[in-house]
């Protein structure tokens, strides 16, 4: 069985308009010399917020309120020494990747996804689906 480390990083994972995100999630799965990155953000300030105008929160792509992606990760040696995700190197998903709405139940949905993707890229580097 594999060695597995989880990371939770509390920085942006993915998503040009992440500063905007209330909500980000970024976790980092290692396994020898395997590296992936799990990311989820979600609830987007409207883009006048920071006028101290009020409003919704907007979609991140269509009908989208969240999402999960997963990367593997590169060294970003020019910027901080840390692993980040490359977005030339995308993996799919099996499961949910998406919450579709906003309500009071969102955060928890898309906090569950991410966990959830988490422990599916675990369980493909144990089975030796991602090497």
């Amino acid at each position: 069985m594999n060695k597995i480390k989880i990371t939770y990083r509390g920085w942006i994972g993915h998503f040009i308009l992440g500063y905007r995100c209330v909500f980000r999630l970024n976790t980092l799965v290692e396994s020898g010399d395997i590296r992936v990155i799990v990311s989820t953000v979600g609830k987007l300030l409207p883009k006048d917020f920071f006028l101290g105008k009020g409003g919704d929160y907007e979609t991140i792509s269509y009908e989208t309120y969240y999402e999960t992606m997963v990367f593997r990760a590169t060294l970003a040696e020019e910027y901080y020494w840390d692993w980040d995700g490359d977005s030339d190197n995308m993996l799919s998903i099996k499961g949910k990747h998406r919450v579709d709405h906003m309500d009071i139940t969102s955060d928890k949905e898309a906090q569950e996804m991410h966990e959830a993707a988490v422990q599916e890229i675990v369980d493909r580097i144990c089975s030796g689906e991602i090497s």
